[in-house]
C-alpha cells in the first residue's frame, strides 16, 4: 500500500463500513485486498473496531433505557460504522487473514440485567376514591392524602379522564400558593442493597387556562419505615434520604393530557417513598380554570452493573 494513498484507503474503508460506498468503490477495495497485505491489516483493524463499538452501543442502550446512569456519557457509535459483508471472494480473503498469524481481541460488554417491579399505588386512577381526599396532615398510610381535592367522573366535566371513568380535580388552597396530594408507600420489600431507582409518572390536564399551568411531581425516599411516617404531623424534610421534583408545564389553552415523568436514584435500604403531586396556583386571569390528574404509575428499577469480558479469536 503506497503511503500517498493511505488516506484514500482509510476514507474508502470507512465508507464501506458506513454502507455508503458505491459499487465501483467496493469493487476497487475488494480487488486491492486480494494483493495488498498491508491493506488487509488496515481493513481488519477497522473490522475489529466496528464490532467492538457495536457491542458497546448495545450495552449502553440497555443502561440508558433503565435510566439509572443518565448522568454518565452515552456511548455512541463512531463514524456511523456498521458491519458490511464483502462478496464471497473478498470474504474468503478475510477468513484467510483471521486463520493466519493475526490475533483478534476486543472487549464485549455484557448487557446488564434489568429488573422492573411495579409499585402498587392505592387507586392510581382514582376509580375508587369516591369522596374528597383527607387532609395531608396527619398522614395516613395506604390512601391518598391531600388538600382540598376531590374526584369527579367524566359526566361531571367536559374533560374526559385519561383512563377509566374518574380523575382527580385539584382545588386551590387559600393559605398557600399550591395544593397537593400524596401517598405513603412501603417499598422495603422492593428495594435491595443493589443500585435502584424509582420512576414516577402522572397525566395532567388544565381546562380553561389563559396562562401556562404548572404542576409538580415530587418524590421523597426514607430509610424510616412507613409506619413511622404514617400519622406524622411534622415536616418530613429532616428525615429524607433522597428527594427529587420536576415541573410539568401545560401550555395555555391546551386541550390535551400531558404526561409528566420523574426518576430518582434510591439509597440502599430505602423503606418508604412518598409520592406527591402539586398544582401551583395560576395567575388571577386563569383563576377559573381547573386542573386534573389521572393515571398515576410508579416502578422500582434495579440494574445489575454490566461486566466486561475479553473475547479473543486467534490462530489455532
Amino acid at each position: 500500500m503506497k503511503n500517498e494513498n493511505i488516506d484514500e484507503w482509510h476514507d474508502l474503508i470507512q465508507k464501506h463500513f458506513a454502507g455508503i460506498a458505491t459499487p465501483e468503490e467496493s469493487a476497487e477495495l475488494e480487488q486491492a485486498l486480494e494483493c495488498d497485505g498491508e491493506l488487509r491489516t488496515l481493513y481488519l483493524d477497522y473490522a475489529n473496531l466496528d464490532m467492538a463499538l457495536e457491542s458497546s452501543a448495545k450495552a449502553a442502550s440497555a443502561l440508558q433505557e433503565a435510566q439509572l446512569f443518565s448522568d454518565r456519557p452515552t456511548i455512541h457509535k463512531s463514524n456511523g460504522f456498521s458491519w458490511r459483508p464483502l462478496t464471497t471472494a473478498a470474504a474468503g480473503i478475510m477468513i484467510g487473514i483471521l486463520t493466519s498469524s493475526v490475533v483478534w481481541a476486543y472487549a464485549v460488554p455484557k448487557i446488564p440485567d434489568v429488573t422492573r417491579i411495579k409499585v402498587s399505588l392505592v387507586d392510581p386512577g382514582f376509580e375508587e376514591t369516591s369522596t374528597s381526599v383527607p387532609a395531608v396532615i396527619p398522614r395516613t398510610l395506604n390512601r391518598w392524602n391531600g388538600d382540598a381535592s376531590h374526584t369527579i367522573s367524566s359526566g361531571d366535566s367536559a374533560v374526559e379522564p385519561k383512563q377509566g371513568r374518574f380523575m382527580m380535580k385539584m382545588q386551590p388552597v387559600e393559605d398557600r400558593p399550591y395544593s397537593r396530594i400524596e401517598q405513603i408507600v412501603d417499598v422495603s420489600h422492593l428495594v435491595s442493597a443493589e443500585d435502584a431507582a424509582v420512576e414516577f409518572s402522572a397525566s395532567f390536564f388544565c381546562d380553561g387556562a389563559v396562562n401556562q399551568s404548572r404542576m409538580l411531581l415530587v418524590l421523597r425516599a426514607f430509610t424510616a419505615g412507613a409506619d413511622e411516617i404514617s400519622g406524622s404531623t411534622e415536616k418530613l424534610d429532616d428525615q429524607v434520604t433522597s428527594a427529587a421534583r420536576k415541573p410539568v408545564l401545560i401550555p395555555a389553552g391546551s386541550t390535551d393530557w400531558h404526561i409528566g415523568k420523574l426518576r430518582m436514584d434510591l439509597p440502599a435500604n430505602t423503606k418508604t417513598i412518598v409520592f406527591s403531586v402539586a398544582a401551583v396556583d395560576l395567575p388571577k386571569a386563569s383563576a377559573g380554570s381547573s386542573r386534573y390528574i389521572d393515571d398515576m404509575k410508579a416502578t422500582i428499577v434495579t440494574v445489575h452493573p454490566a461486566q466486561r469480558q475479553n473475547s479473543t479469536v486467534e490462530k489455532r
